[in-house]
């Protein structure tokens, strides 16, 4: 019984993250249009979107959301491929750096 319970758990858990994923997607692409004046004068760059991503994952604690964040700001058009790749790899050095943060204290 308590195998199951686990397995029933771990398919709500995966469920959900899915889920709230897609749902960020939909929601970024409905709001498209009013992101779109803030995204061109923020992200500029490739090295703006690495520190966007770092900060991202610094305000959220975690670099998956904020990888997911920069997902769905590529798929509603927000930013480009390249800029996209630089979000995500600045979440993952700001989730690094968590984790070290973490463990110190």
């Amino acid at each position: 019984m308590d195998k199951r319970k686990r397995f029933f758990y771990g398919f709500i858990a995966i469920f959900g993250f899915i889920l709230s994923l897609q749902l960020l997607g939909e929601s970024t692409q409905e709001i498209a249009p009013l992101l779109q004046n803030f995204f061109t004068a923020f992200i500029t760059t490739e090295l703006s979107a690495l520190g966007t991503g770092w900060f991202m994952a610094y305000m959220v604690l975690n670099g998956a959301t904020s990888a997911a964040i920069g997902l769905a700001l590529f798929e509603s058009g927000l930013i480009e491929f390249t800029q996209v790749f630089m979000v995500i790899s600045g979440s993952r050095l700001g989730a690094a750096f968590i984790v070290i943060l973490i463990g110190a204290l």
